[in-house]
């Protein structure tokens, strides 16, 4: 994914420095391998789907679909015999899109109660998501890695989060955070140490300080959870 433009090099600036991630793998190819190409970057939106959908079996339905990529992707490096740091990428992001076919199928039966979802509509929450990570990309053209846009909308989400409610965010949608976060912080590692070997300078300083933001925020996310977590238990043996 992370593919430098022939003489651009770290101590280039990133003007240069962008991937063709979109058009290189649709070029030159047969019909058939172009088809499962684009199914590749298009079956990914079905998670936008399975989330705003009211009806179980079409929301199973598109997230299981949308894990299809993940998992044709991890079958054909293992058998190629691939290893290394995009083998584990690649496993990480099959196992976390299994995860939330899983809760999204354990998560709908007779007896569950409405689902809650973020501040405003579903598709307005989706919208502003794709228009933030649209922004980062191209306010940064450099950033042409795997999760540059993913870990900017979660930084802006959570601090936005985190600053409007003061820290007093319910320890439900705090420990909600602190989940999404961890999965972001560990897709964000795990292409950590190729960009940082590959990117030049100013890309590498901004993923390195994106990371850390990252990491900071699940943080203070994973406290204000235990704190009100603690809370509500102080609670409870009150009211006994």
């Amino acid at each position: 994914m992370i593919s430098p433009v022939p003489g651009s090099q770290r101590p280039g600036t990133s003007a240069t420095w962008i991937s063709p991630i979109f058009t290189a793998a649709l070029t030159g190819r047969t019909p058939l391998a172009g088809a499962f190409e684009a199914a590749a970057r298009v079956l990914p939106l079905l998670w936008a789907v399975g989330y705003a959908c009211g009806r179980r079996r079409a929301a199973r339905y598109a997230v299981t679909a949308a894990a299809v990529p993940a998992t044709a992707a991890l079958v054909e490096q293992l058998a190629a015999g691939q290893a290394g740091t995009w083998l584990t990428f690649t496993m990480v992001w099959a196992v976390f899109a299994w995860l939330t076919v899983l809760a999204v199928g354990g998560g709908f039966h007779a007896d569950a109660p409405p689902p809650r979802r973020p501040a405003g509509r579903p598709g307005l929450v989706f919208a502003a998501c794709c228009g933030l990570t649209g922004a980062s990309l191209v306010l940064f053209l450099g950033a042409g890695d795997a999760f540059w846009a993913v870990a900017t909308a979660f930084s802006v989400g959570a601090a936005a989060m985190l600053a409007a409610s003061r820290g007093r965010v319910e320890a439900t949608a705090a420990t909600a955070l602190t989940a999404l976060g961890t999965v972001v912080l560990t897709l964000r590692l795990s292409t950590l140490p190729q960009t940082m070997a590959v990117a030049p300078a100013d890309v590498a300083r901004a993923v390195a300080t994106q990371t850390a933001l990252v990491a900071l925020l699940v943080a203070v996310c994973a406290a204000v959870a235990v704190r009100g977590v603690a809370a509500a238990r102080q609670r409870t043996a009150g009211a006994g």
